[in-house]
């Protein structure tokens, strides 16, 4: 009896194997979550914290459209608005303490303040001008700023001590066409954004770290960097000849071109510690302006279309861009569903090889019961379990 039992468990979990084995590669790998149920006017998720709170932006009303939406955080399925401190704000990046960076605008088309969220109320930068790009777990900010409306912006570091300019790779901030912006913070301080190399000449990626700003060169032209990770590797877009940009990885040695989903253009936005980077890609050339571009993840040397690894959430839906992932895998972006555009948050599902575990885990028990029952039979003593 215990035989044939053990000879059952066991072929049904060989079979588990099989069936994870084969099913590996076409399985689904994310959920999707539409983080404004589609009751918005327009709605965009930017940034993912480590424990998964989502900030971004909304339109919620006709009106918005106009005079623009605000920044909101969606923190376990409840989505709150932040408010204003001009016309608009937008949120660009959150941490677990639900602190928020991002800009405000008197409209759509006018120059940005920079702002943080405390968790209570919007804060400026005491009147300057700019962006707040990025904040980490301990609560630093960096972005770009200028004491004055249109002007050109310098790259800073905001913390317990205050505000530190991180000047330009063309030396000392304040030389006239020269500016630089800081996009991305790690938890050890490492930043990454982009700078003038020369009065009116091409802007190049840096990473700066230990006070000293490091060029990260180009794949031809200017670069941007939006994106760096816990190990220092820094994403970002590079101009490969006058009107074709790719995304790039720099690995803290050289820069290497990520390709395209097929269209001529791509950029990285965002990359987590375990080096799975994601951004946008043409799939079309030239792309049709609603969906020809596709939201992408890039791991394993390979440039994957997001639209292809999500389950059935997704139907209607097109990813067009992925804007932050965290070091959980959890991806945040926007999308075209229901003939607008709509924040999404991807959730990982589990893998084949959970299943896997499963029948290696039924099989163990039925090896430690057999086990047990002739030591019983035999007259020893039953292993406890």
């Amino acid at each position: 009896m215990v035989d044939r039992w053990f000879k059952k468990v066991a072929h049904v979990s060989c079979l588990a194997l099989l069936l994870a084995a084969a099913s590996a590669s076409a399985a689904p790998r994310y959920r999707l979550v539409n983080i404004d149920n589609s009751q918005a006017q327009f709605s965009s998720a930017n940034g993912v914290s480590p424990d998964g709170k989502v900030a971004g932006y909304i339109e919620q009303t006709p009106q918005d459209r106009d005079r623009g939406g605000q920044a909101f955080v969606r923190d376990a399925g409840s989505l709150r608005t932040l408010g204003r401190m001009d016309g608009l704000s937008a949120a660009a990046r959150i941490n677990s303490d639900g602190h928020v960076v991002g800009v405000t605008a008197a409209s759509h088309l006018a120059d940005t303040r920079p702002f943080w969220y405390d968790g209570a109320q919007l804060r400026d930068f005491g009147g300057a001008w700019g962006v707040a790009s990025d904040i980490n777990e301990k609560s630093q900010i960096v972005g770009g700023l200028s004491p004055e409306e249109g002007g050109h912006r310098t790259a800073f570091l905001h913390d317990e001590n205050g505000t530190t300019l991180l000047g330009t790779l063309a030396g000392a901030p304040g030389i006239e066409g020269v500016q630089s912006i800081a996009t991305s913070i790690n938890e050890a301080g490492q930043i990454a954004g982009s700078s003038s190399i020369a009065a009116g000449g091409p802007t190049h990626a840096f990473r700066y770290e230990n006070g000293s700003m490091h060029d990260l060169g180009t794949l031809g032209l200017d670069s941007t960097a939006n994106g760096i990770n816990a190990g220092g590797q820094v994403v970002g877009s590079s101009f490969v000849s006058t009107y074709v940009e790719h995304a790039f990885l720099h690995d803290g040695s050289s820069m290497h071109d990520l390709g395209t989903l097929g269209g001529a253009n791509s950029a990285a936005h965002a990359i987590n510690a375990s080096g799975l980077v994601v951004g946008t890609s043409a799939v079309l050339d030239p792309p049709n302006w609603l969906t020809g571009y596709h939201a992408f993840l890039f791991e394993n040397g390979e440039m994957l279309d997001l639209n292809a690894l999500v389950d059935g959430s997704a139907q209607g839906w097109t990813l067009v861009a992925a804007h932050d992932i965290n070091d959980r895998g959890e991806i945040v972006g926007r999308g075209y569903f229901n003939n607008g555009y709509h924040g999404f948050l991807l959730q990982p599902v589990p893998e084949p090889g959970t299943v896997a575990l499963m029948g290696v885990g039924l099989l163990a028990i039925a090896v430690a019961s057999r086990r047990g029952v002739r030591r019983s039979t035999s007259g020893g003593p039953a292993l406890a379990s």
